[in-house]
Parts: structure tokens; C-alpha cells; sequence
């Protein structure tokens, strides 16, 4: 083989090394940078799904705020509401108490006040201008509650006393030992407000 055959021959193998080697290149960089693809597509998963999940807390918080802000204006409104209604109502006892509805109730609740009492000597107490509708009762309660006492039977002593700025109603003092029996009626509307809050509620309810 002459020196130019052998370098051709050289210069050939030198080409197709080369070649080889380029293609083993492109192979190895194609390699890497799917591999590059792959890592970047399972972070950018990683990171879309970290997002989603991020995104999905924040919504449950906000909705639960929501709910929460949502739960308070309901209460603050029906809290309202239910404040102007016993504000009215309690505006109106006055008028209540001077209703035939009320002085009829006047005779049982005074014997059921009288009989908490263990004084012979009581003081009743009501607003100006009803202490006449008291009297009567107390003429009418006074015959049939005696009073016993170690010294035998005797009926109770019972004085009928107005005030201008009493509440609606009246209430009944034992002159001896200082109890009070209230049978005013912003007393009574106190007592009932659980009861009356319900009904209201439901009231409210049924007008939305």
C-alpha cells in the first residue's frame, strides 16, 4: 500500500470515527435532555399539583371564613331583630298592664305570691292607677289565705301601696322578713324570652 492509499485509508477511519462520535453525541444529548424533559416535566407536576393543593386550602379557608363572617352577620341581624322586639314589647307593658286581659290574672297571681310569703303583715306594690284593681283582688284573696302563726289563725294584713315609678304589675313584700315575690310584668317578659325568642325566630324564619 502506497503512503497515499494509507492515508486515505487513515483520513477514512478518522471520518467514520468522527461520525461515530457524532452520533454518540447526539445520542448522549438527546439522552440528557429528555432526561432534563423528564426531571423539568415531574417537578413542573410536582409543582402544579403543590399549587392546586395550595389553592384548594385557601379556598376551603376563605369559604370557611365566609360562612363564619356570614354566620355572624345572621346572628348580629336576628340578634338585632329580636332586641327591637322585646324593646317594643317592653314599651308597651305599660298599656298591657291597664287591659281587662291582665286584671283578670291579678287575683291568681296575687294568691300564688302570697303563699311564697310567710308574713302577716304584706306590702303590695304597684304603678299609679292600679291600685284599685290590687284592692279588689286583695278583698277577694284575703278570705280565703289565712296566715297561721304559733299564736293560731289570723288573716293577713295586706296594704295596696302606688308608686309612679313602679313596673307594670306589682309586687308583694313580706314587712317582717324582707321577701319579695315580683310579679312585675317586664319580670315575667324576662322569663319568657327564651320561649318567646323561638317563637319569634320562627316567625322571622317564615317570612324569608
Amino acid at each position: 500500500m502506497g503512503m497515499e492509499e494509507l492515508i486515505a485509508t487513515l483520513e477514512r477511519e478518522a471520518d467514520e470515527r468522527c461520525a461515530a462520535l457524532v452520533v454518540e453525541a447526539e445520542r448522549e444529548a438527546q439522552r440528557v435532555r429528555e432526561a432534563a424533559e423528564s426531571r423539568f416535566a415531574r417537578r413542573r407536576q410536582a409543582a402544579e399539583r403543590e399549587l392546586e393543593e395550595e389553592v384548594r386550602r385557601r379556598e376551603v379557608a376563605r369559604t370557611a371564613s365566609v360562612r363564619t363572617q356570614m354566620r355572624r352577620v345572621l346572628l348580629r341581624a336576628r340578634r338585632g331583630a329580636l332586641d327591637r322586639v322585646f324593646r317594643r314589647a317592653a314599651a308597651l307593658l305599660p298599656d298591657a298592664a291597664r287591659t281587662e286581659a291582665w286584671e283578670a290574672t291579678v287575683p291568681d297571681d296575687l294568691r300564688q305570691a302570697l303563699e311564697c310569703l310567710g308574713d302577716a303583715d304584706v306590702v303590695v306594690t304597684c304603678p299609679s292607677g292600679l291600685g284599685a284593681t290590687l284592692r279588689e283582688a286583695v278583698d277577694a284573696t284575703c278570705g280565703t289565705l289565712p296566715f297561721d302563726d304559733t299564736a293560731g289563725s289570723e288573716v293577713r294584713r295586706i296594704r295596696v301601696v302606688e308608686r309612679a315609678d313602679a313596673d307594670p304589675g306589682f309586687d308583694v313584700r313580706g314587712v317582717v322578713t324582707g321577701v319579695r315575690v315580683d310579679v312585675t310584668l317586664r319580670t315575667r317578659l324576662a322569663a319568657a324570652r327564651p320561649e318567646f325568642e323561638m317563637r319569634v325566630l320562627e316567625a322571622l324564619e317564615a317570612d324569608r
